[in-house]
């Protein structure tokens, strides 16, 4: 008996092994530090040193406020090393706003700050045919924070401040259950959204009108993202599946023609027995040469389930210099330590009790910058900086929905204080990540290249 079959996915074969990785750090919270390559810890002299080092909004006097939109297009290019077609996973320009707002009441050592930024996101949207869609062909983390800050001006040099922050973020994960081969178009999806709470702290102090140190930390937070997940068939695999159960129901009805001749047949039972047991042996054989699992093929995923993940976000400290050789010219140097060995493997929880695993296990990683700004008599200033990122993600646990290197960026900005009363900057921000090349034996083996370009705009107005 011969069953033609077309090869579509078993039961068995449900339960993905999820591979997502999730977003980055946005280190670019204000034009005027991103102008710098955003070594501002030891600078922190506008309203966003609530995000840099709370400790500098003592700097600032009466009401202020600073409005700014960060825009960036990631390019990252990825190369088989086996053959085949090159893809990329290129975007369109993502949009991420910030606005600060700080208050000094006069004669008061105390200043008081409240920001809204986003600390961490990512998109990453890989083609559907890629060879690794059973790992991921989408990721998307945004989160915002709420941080309020209460500064305190201990002597004229030194000045200490201590934050709370209200971090919430949505999280949507996708990735294929088949190969590339079927066509696309299943999914496996977790979305969810979460709430957490943290703090932040700063330490600014200017022993001289020629120097300034700054240190910052900023609290790891663990975010419950609650939601759902869903796992669903392209209408393709639907109907395939679907024409796929027929022809087992007309070979099954066929099976039982056959077993009731036997039945019906003058024959001795222990005959009967033998010839039913080959022809179910039979039809047995069949379905496995055809590859058809238990109970025929499935032809729909089931609901949609209540699911939970929890994430590690990791702690941040930041140590600042900066040198201001005369009153036009402001030199600095940060380092910056982000704690990634707190996020391991994430743990999908889904309400039917299944639970999938999230590999992550990043490492702990350092990022140098250094900037440099020139006043000049008409208000105008120029910025310029150069920073570098560690890779934090290692090759054995490396996801195509994060591909992290080692990473250059280079800035340049401009900005103006056009009165008393208005001031502004805008900055662009070239990121480079040289290829990388990945050999796991996995499916994201191959080679990936990372470029991404970024303005942004920052305005700020004083009451």
């Amino acid at each position: 008996m011969k069953i033609r079959l077309l090869p579509i996915i078993t039961a068995a074969a449900l339960t993905p092994s999820m591979g997502f990785a999730l977003g980055v750090r946005l280190l670019d919270q204000d034009a005027a530090a991103t102008a710098r390559a955003d070594a501002f810890v030891a600078t922190a002299d506008n309203p966003s040193a609530i995000y840099y080092n709370p400790a500098g909004i003592t700097q600032l006097d009466n009401l202020t406020a600073r409005l700014g939109v960060y825009s960036v297009n990631l390019d990252v290019d990825y190369y088989p090393e086996k053959g085949g077609d090159s893809f990329d996973a290129h975007h369109k320009w993502s949009f991420v706003p910030q606005s600060f707002y700080t208050m000094r009441p006069k004669d008061w050592p105390f200043t008081f700050g409240l920001g809204f930024y986003s600390p961490f996101g990512l998109e990453m949207k890989w083609p559907e045919n890629g060879p690794f869609r059973q790992i991921t062909t989408y990721g998307k983390l945004e989160t915002i924070t709420a941080n309020p800050v209460i500064a305190l001006q201990v002597t004229r040099t030194l000045s200490v401040a201590f934050g709370a922050t209200i971090n919430y973020g949505e999280l949507d994960l996708r990735q294929g259950i088949l190969g590339p081969e079927f066509g696309g178009g299943d999914q496996f999806r977790f979305k969810g959204s979460g709430l957490s709470g943290g703090f932040n702290a700063g330490i600014l102090w200017k022993p001289t009108a020629q120097h300034s140190f700054g240190i910052t930390y900023r609290s790891g937070v663990s975010i419950d993202f609650e939601g759902h997940t869903k796992a669903i068939l392209s209408d393709k695999e639907r109907h395939a599946a679907h024409a796929g159960n027929q022809q087992v129901a007309a070979a099954r009805a066929k099976v039982d023609a056959i077993e009731q001749q036997i039945n019906s047949a003058p024959l001795p039972p222990a005959i009967k027995a033998q010839l039913i047991a080959k022809a179910e042996a039979q039809f047995a054989a069949g379905l496995a040469a055809a590859g058809v699992p238990p109970g025929g093929f499935v032809e729909d995923l089931g609901p949609m389930q209540e699911a939970d993940a929890k994430f590690r976000m990791p702690q941040v400290v930041t140590f600042g210099y900066s040198f201001r050789p005369t009153p036009q010219w402001n030199l600095e140097v940060d380092a910056d330590y982000t704690d990634w060995d707190s996020l391991n493997t994430v743990k999908l929880h889904q309400k039917d009790g299944q639970t999938f695993d999230l590999p992550f296990n990043w490492r702990s990683s350092w990022i140098f910058e250094f900037g440099a700004t020139r006043k000049f008599d008409n208000g105008f200033r120029l910025s310029g900086g150069y920073g570098y990122a560690q890779n934090s993600v290692p090759n054995e646990s490396f996801q195509p929905s994060v591909p992290d290197s080692n990473h250059h960026f280079f800035s340049l900005g401009i900005g103006q204080s056009m009165s008393n009363k208005i001031d502004w900057d805008v900055a662009y921000q070239l990121t480079y990540g040289p290829k990388r090349t990945i050999d796991n034996d996995t499916l994201a083996d191959g080679r990936y290249r990372f470029i991404s370009h970024a303005i942004t705009f920052s305005v700020g107005y004083h009451f």
